[in-house]
């Protein structure tokens, strides 16, 4: 491993900056972090991971650690580019803010006025959602309402028009589920109040004015950079490497808007610093009130036992934002927001009241590594005590894996296979056809995913997760009517669409 000051980036400006407690050295705590970074990388079998640490409007510290894919030798430098998932959604509030900046825009506008075609299941909150409604994680659908639509092949469009199909399990702006679906609907007022698309927008109005040089859009923006960092997920034998022909590669980037930006810690650490003053340089990208707007909370979003935190002392509750994260930490709020793709797992970490900011970049999906780094940091500054998160995290992750179902024993066998066979249809997802094949049945959503499903008991069939075969196996269960007759199935995954429930078609013999 590299010595630490073969990777610093240090001003002579901050180099003894001012620390939470007397006696801090800024050598020593980057020493420490730095030493926790690698031990807490290997701990949790990510392949690379790129970090930079900003105090007082600085970078004091960038730094790459590890590969850009597992078995190769090509390490992981400051330059290297990495899928930053859900951070994406920050970029998007902020262009909807410099155009509320503008005048073009308020967040009050009702997002029909922008975009006509808009349409939630109840007519009222349609009418009723406003611009800011997009990006507050407070709609009333079910949690990640719809993600499946895009590994399905669908574009943004035809998602935006299956969200009138997917039923609320709460009323509107009463409780915190978090969506990607909305921000496709933000990037839809971007796009009319700017005649550009959100590729376009972000580029212009944020990557070229933030000098963002290496940031870019898309699955080609990722390969054809040189120096990009390959998406791993953890396989059955160890960490895999998904590659650009991984049939669902594209998905994220149909989530554009939501996850589907590419950079590296050097292009994100000025993106940092402009969300914690709204200025780089001399140059205001943001103003002060809409920068406040931003990191205002706006929905409870804290205390759910999948969150990574809750069992660490000290970590306070969360609040949605636009795009953000507030976190009621002691002694001052982190604002901050995570993404995750289905192979890469960053983090963006402000801490406004300090003027610190970290941002931690893997390629690895499913970790929570970023996030204990984050942590990490703020108490390494802050003086605060001593805490593995790493190690708490990674115990809280295996603890809240999805077990595998039981079959039933005995089991009962199925009906005769062609009583199940036919088509079925959802007003989300499309159609569900069903074939014999072989001992089992074959199954094919939307005309795009197809499984082998076995018999699991009756009237139900097991089938590998579509996506990922490392997930535990999935269950489809047919449903009869009086007669005996079969008129229904039902998947849970897609239980945020007439719960679950695919009907029968007439034709079907």
């Amino acid at each position: 491993m590299k010595t630490l000051f073969a990777s610093l980036v240090l001003s002579a400006a901050l180099a003894t900056p001012t620390l939470a407690q007397p006696g801090q050295d800024l050598t020593r705590l980057l020493t420490t972090f730095e030493s926790y970074a690698e031990k807490s990388r290997q701990q949790w079998e990510t392949p690379g991971m790129a970090v930079a640490l900003i105090i007082n409007d600085r970078v004091v510290y960038s730094k790459g650690f590890g590969v850009r894919q597992a078995g190769g030798t090509e390490p992981v430098t400051p330059e290297t580019l990495f899928q930053i998932g859900s951070i994406s959604k920050s970029f998007t509030s902020a262009m909807v803010a410099q155009l509320v900046d503008e005048h073009k825009l308020s967040w009050t506008d009702h997002v029909s006025d922008s975009f006509p075609d808009f349409r939630m299941f109840d007519p009222w909150v349609t009418r009723e959602f406003t611009v800011e409604d997009t990006m507050s994680q407070r709609s009333g659908m079910p949690a990640y309402a719809g993600d499946l639509l895009a590994f399905m092949g669908r574009d943004r469009d035809q998602i935006l028009a299956a969200m009138r199909h997917i039923q609320p399990v709460t009323s509107f702006r009463s409780q915190f589920a978090y969506v990607n679906n909305l921000w496709l609907a933000a990037a839809k007022v971007i796009e009319k109040q700017t005649g550009q698309s959100w590729e376009d927008n972000v580029r212009r109005r944020l990557f070229v004015p933030i000098g963002m040089t290496s940031s870019n859009t898309g699955l080609e923006g990722l390969y054809s950079t040189p120096n990009h960092a390959s998406p791993h997920i953890q396989g059955r034998s160890g960490v895999m490497p998904l590659g650009r022909d991984w049939p669902f590669a594209r998905w994220v980037y149909t989530y554009g808007p939501a996850g589907g930006i590419n950079s590296n810690v050097l292009d994100m650490a000025r993106y940092a610093r402009v969300q914690m003053h709204g200025t780089l340089e001399g140059k205001t990208l943001l103003s002060p009130a809409s920068l406040d707007r931003l990191h205002a909370p706006h929905v409870y979003a804290g205390g759910s036992p999948k969150s990574p935190a809750t069992s660490i002392p000290e970590v306070g509750s969360l609040s949605y934002c636009m795009g953000w994260l507030r976190q009621q930490v002691r002694p001052v709020p982190i604002v901050w927001h995570n993404g995750g793709t289905t192979g890469c797992k960053a983090v963006v970490g402000l801490v406004p009241d300090s003027d610190i900011a970290i941002v931690v970049l893997t390629n690895l999906g499913g970790t929570d590594l970023p996030e204990a780094l984050m942590y990490k940091f703020y108490d390494l500054y802050l003086g605060r005590p001593d805490q593995d998160y790493s190690s708490q995290f990674l115990h809280t992750q295996k603890a809240r894996k999805e077990p595998s179902p039981v079959r039933p024993n005995p089991a009962l066998p199925p009906l005769a296979l062609a009583r199940y066979v036919g088509t079925y249809v959802n007003p989300a997802y499309g159609t569900a056809q069903v074939e014999v094949a072989g001992n089992g049945l074959k199954l094919t959503l939307g005309g795009t995913l197809s499984a082998q499903c076995s018999p699991w008991n009756r009237d139900t069939f097991s089938f590998e997760d579509f996506i990922s075969p490392t997930e535990p196996p999935q269950l489809v269960t047919f449903r009869l009517d009086a007669s005996g007759a079969v008129n229904a199935l039902e998947l849970p995954f897609a239980a945020d669409s007439q719960a679950g429930l695919f009907l029968r078609t007439a034709s079907t013999p």
